[in-house]
């Protein structure tokens, strides 16, 4: 009687087609997850700003402004990430928690993504080009609203923030974008960028 035979698993090989469509699905799905980090801190940034002088005016009229302002950046922000509170699993998904799951479905594999995972990728896109229109209509309509009220109170105007300044902000945080929004990639260290051949 035998015992105790170990199998191994032989390498599975990939065409260089297969590597080549898994590079191009990796670049495109870390891209999108940077991109997903900095249009939640730039709606986050604006809420918290936002809350900020709700707590310290007196002044009614601003303060209805600000609300009003705050709960349509909220709506967005619950479309981005998952916001319910609770102990243990929540089973709330959103655009962040499906697209960490894709992440690391598409990175932990060699081989070419499949279609589904790609339909996947194309669709999340879309998600958040909807909610970044939706926020682009708000800071075009109604910032420059909040912002006379915020001048008439004499007080300093909000501004949205810049590539530029997330960047700043995210290098002292020592983290990198896509971090910033918790995401549990387990093999972000392990990314290549796309020019490393």
């Amino acid at each position: 009687k035998v015992t105790g035979v170990q199998t191994c698993a032989l390498p599975i090989s990939h065409s260089d087609e297969d590597v080549a469509a898994h590079r191009a699905a990796t670049k495109e799905v870390y891209s999108l997850t940077e991109d997903l980090a900095f249009f939640n801190h730039q709606v986050l940034a604006m809420i918290d700003s936002s809350k900020s002088i709700i707590k310290s005016t007196s002044n009614a009229s601003l303060k209805k402004s600000l609300l009003g302002y705050v709960d349509k950046l909220e709506k967005i922000h619950k479309e981005l990430v998952a916001t319910k509170e609770g102990l243990g699993v929540t089973g709330e998904e959103r655009i962040r928690e499906k697209l960490s799951e894709l992440y690391g479905s598409i990175v932990g594999y060699d081989g070419r993504p499949t279609d589904s995972q790609l339909d996947r990728l194309h669709g999340l896109s879309v998600e958040i080009k909807k909610q970044k229109e939706l926020a682009d209509a708000i800071w075009k309509n109604d910032l420059p609203k909040v912002n006379s009220a915020l001048s008439a109170a004499k007080m300093n105007v909000m501004t949205v923030m810049t590539k530029e300044q997330f960047d700043k902000t995210d290098s002292n945080s020592g983290s990198p974008s896509a971090k910033s929004l918790h995401f549990p990639f387990p093999f972000e260290q392990n990314f290549y960028s796309a020019d490393q051949d």
